[in-house]
């Protein structure tokens, strides 16, 4: 299990709205597909010259703005299971999200 955790300057329900976003596309990915509801899929897709990759996975619990929990497979291989809390950063950095 990895654990991480970071205080970002950007508030929860923003950070929120751009995780679960088709239009959020972070290189190396060069579109998503995603619909952030329980039973939903989560979808990145790396094009390039020599074909398309990427991963799938599907929403296993979404609490807006709070939690999600969702699979990650790269390309059909071994499944991870995927956890983000979202949660106001309070004092540490007014304003900003503990994600």
């Amino acid at each position: 299990m990895i654990d991480k955790t970071w205080l970002l300057p950007v508030p929860r329900r923003r950070l929120y709205a751009a995780w679960v976003s088709s239009d959020t596309v972070l290189p190396p990915a060069t579109r998503m597909d995603v619909r952030a509801e329980v039973g939903g899929h989560y979808r990145l897709f790396v094009e390039t010259p020599d074909g398309v990759t990427g991963t799938d996975g599907v929403f296993e619990i979404v609490e807006p703005e709070q939690r999600l929990v969702y699979g990650w497979a790269w390309d059909g291989g071994p499944s991870s299971r995927i956890e983000v809390d979202f949660e106001d950063a309070g004092a540490a950095l007014p304003g900003g999200t503990r994600l």
